[in-house]
């Protein structure tokens, strides 16, 4: 089925499931977070935001 409804979203995503606990909800995040590889553009938009949007300037046409 290519769809669900609102019904079975409540009583199977782990995001929006009915009856979880806050402790439940975040022992599942901490888990899936360590299997998750770390972005590689973290550093550069950390960066950016950091400047308000400013990207850096390439040094050569400085």
């Amino acid at each position: 089925m290519p769809f669900e409804t609102a019904k079975e979203q409540k009583e199977r995503n782990k995001h929006v499931r009915e009856g979880a606990n806050e402790e439940e909800f975040v022992n599942w995040k901490a888990e899936r977070d360590q299997g998750l590889r770390k972005t590689k553009l973290l550093h550069p938009v950390l960066l950016a935001n950091a400047r308000g949007g400013s990207l850096l300037k390439d040094r050569q046409n400085a």
